[in-house]
């Protein structure tokens, strides 16, 4: 049995105070049905306006953390205040759900890099993490993708194809960024010429390159101006996902599809008014909704993300492990982890032909089905994942004992605000 401290701040997604992503919900809670003690940060519930209450607030989180001792940080994309870790002295272990440029207090793992590992499901970063984190290979891991999902064969599907995921809407934040730009520089031409070649460089590379750093940089000097690398970088992701996503799910307009998105994502579609009517109003956060949605469905879709290469979302687990067959854009991953068993599509055509073609073989879809509950079972559940991290730190993370789930007083406190609230909802 071990103590453990896991972070998940930026992974909020609900008004509740325990709305995390499922895929951060379901870890925490496999700790602690596998026999450990957790105590669970999420920084979201801790956003206050007046500085003195902030800091009262901090206080009081510190005092509860160095009382609870963990054994060991879990921190998704680093996400803990560096204040906390200063008063602990146990190894920090950074999950990585999304590239280095998406991460917190980046500049604290460079100067303390000693004291961190790294946790990921593929290893792409692996060369950035050595040059740029000073963290070298035997202290990065690389663990399943995993989900705790299942399927549920009462439930008959009602819905032919379900889509649950982002649209960024970030085209305003990357043109707000450049309109900036130009107006400051001594050459406007060049200055947007440099744009494209940095949106051509990432959208080629689908990572931060050396080649992009250097145009970023005489932009810069273009300019005049300081740029918050992170900020273009992920903007720029951003609108590439979003324009591939709008593309693929417009070529599904004439079958019955369902979107569920965030608030954020619902204003972008509504530029699209034939796809906003295929979106649902219902929010889906929670495990449970998740995999209701999946259960319900008879395909579930997976949409590329311009940062990633060779791997793919947490999502897809997810659906392999429900009663929806799971069409893919196609990863180096999930060929060499399910052996070409998914069906996978190259554009919008063919991901249109796919759908097609499967919902009127339902038998071979539901084969396929079957085959991916059987790798998921065996080589894709957090204990699969647990086994892997307590190997390297020599801790026991799967014990027959039941373990205990905490959340700090403050957190307690919001939510109870919370049910308070919509106690008739």
């Amino acid at each position: 049995m071990a103590k453990i401290l896991v972070c998940a701040d930026g992974f909020f997604r609900a008004f509740s105070a325990f709305g995390l992503e499922p895929y951060i919900d379901s870890f925490i809670k496999s700790l602690a049905r596998n026999g450990n003690d957790v105590l669970t940060y999420i920084a979201q519930d801790f956003q206050v306006r007046h500085k003195l209450k902030r800091k009262f607030i901090n206080y009081q989180t510190k005092k509860e953390i160095r009382n609870f001792n963990p054994d060991l940080i879990i921190a998704f994309n680093n996400a803990i205040k560096s204040g906390f870790v200063k008063h602990l002295t146990c190894p920090i272990l950074v999950v990585a759900s999304d590239t280095p440029v998406y991460w917190n207090y980046k500049s604290f793992i460079k100067k303390n890099s000693h004291r961190y590992s790294v946790a990921y499901l593929n290893n792409d970063m692996a060369d950035t993490l050595c040059e740029e984190y000073n963290i070298p290979m035997e202290r990065q891991i690389l663990i399943p993708y995993s989900t705790d999902m299942h399927a549920d064969s009462k439930i008959k599907p009602t819905k032919d194809i379900a889509f649950i995921g982002n649209f960024y809407n970030s085209e305003t934040y990357l043109s707000n960024i450049f309109l900036t730009l130009k107006n400051k520089s001594k050459d406007k031409e060049l200055c947007k010429n440099l744009f494209v070649k940095i949106i051509d460089e990432l959208e080629k590379s689908k990572k931060v390159t050396k080649t992009a750093v250097k145009l970023i940089e005489k932009l810069e000097s273009v300019a005049n101006m300081k740029i918050n690398y992170d900020y273009l970088i992920s903007s720029v992701f951003g609108t590439l996902t979003e324009k591939k996503r709008i593309n693929l799910l417009s070529g599904l307009l004439d079958m019955d599809l369902h979107i569920w998105s965030w608030d954020g994502g619902l204003s972008c579609v509504l530029h699209y008014p034939e796809l906003f009517k295929k979106c649902e109003v219902e929010q889906v956060y929670s495990v449970e909704d998740n995999e209701r949605v999946y259960n319900s469905s008879r395909i579930s879709l997976n949409l590329p993300h311009a940062q990633v290469n060779t791997g793919f979302s947490w999502r897809v687990c997810d659906i392999l492990a429900s009663n929806a067959l799971l069409i893919s854009n196609p990863s180096k991953d999930l060929e060499r982890l399910f052996g070409g068993i998914i069906p996978t599509y190259k554009d919008a055509n063919e991901l249109h032909e796919k759908v097609k073609y499967y919902l009127n073989h339902d038998k071979e879809r539901r084969e396929i089905v079957a085959k991916c509950h059987e790798i998921i079972n065996k080589n894709h559940r957090y204990e699969n994942v647990f086994k892997v991290i307590g190997d390297y730190y020599n801790m026991s993370l799967i014990n027959n004992t039941d373990g205990k789930l905490q959340f700090l007083k403050r957190t307690i406190r919001k939510q109870n605000e919370y049910l308070q609230k919509h106690k008739n909802d």
